[in-house]
């Protein structure tokens, strides 16, 4: 594929991950949904024309996110999440299994807490509000908060691996010819 068609598609993959974006801005429900489902157009570029473009789709997608979204959480999880994971997850998967998954967790744990020191220096979260009532402490809520979001990881992980099987196994040779 040459540049010029690289750099087209990357441009409407980052236009439809914003669009995914927005449309996870309107309910609470769809944000995450909307967060993995814009991150499948970067493993789509991570897959078809590597590292430059999958960077770019990524970047792209988050910050003309965070400039056009009225929700700045939904766009500040895709650029520390979502259009990060699949670019790590190709990187990290070309070393031997187990240093892939420490440097994937090492990752994930170091994004995860920069993104909660962001939500209490920035948005000044309260974890009392966490806390069932009070019947919490707050080192109880962030330890079931990071055992949930690890656990959420391994599913993240898991999902972008089968969906990468199911495109090279029965969606590949179909879009290829239209590519070129």
């Amino acid at each position: 594929m040459r540049r010029t068609k690289k750099l087209t598609l990357s441009a409407i993959l980052s236009a439809l991950g914003v669009l995914l974006l927005a449309l996870g801005t309107l309910s609470a429900v769809l944000d995450l949904t909307a967060i993995a489902l814009a991150a499948l157009l970067v493993l789509f570029a991570a897959i078809e024309m590597r590292t430059p473009y999958q960077l770019l789709v990524a970047a792209a997608t988050a910050t003309l996110a965070l400039l056009l979204l009225p929700d700045k959480s939904v766009a500040l999880l895709y650029l520390l999440f979502g259009g990060a994971y699949p670019i790590l997850k190709e990187l990290a998967e070309r070393l031997p299994r187990r240093l892939a998954w420490v440097v994937k967790i090492a990752v994930y744990n170091l994004l995860f807490f920069a993104a909660g020191a962001l939500l209490f220096w920035l948005f000044g979260l309260d974890l009392s509000q966490y806390s069932l009532g009070g019947r919490l402490p707050n080192a109880a809520v962030v330890a079931l908060g990071v055992l949930f979001f690890e656990g959420l990881l391994l599913l993240y992980d898991l999902a972008l691996t089968r969906v990468r099987l199911w495109y090279f196994c029965r969606l590949r040779n179909k879009i290829l010819p239209i590519l070129k």
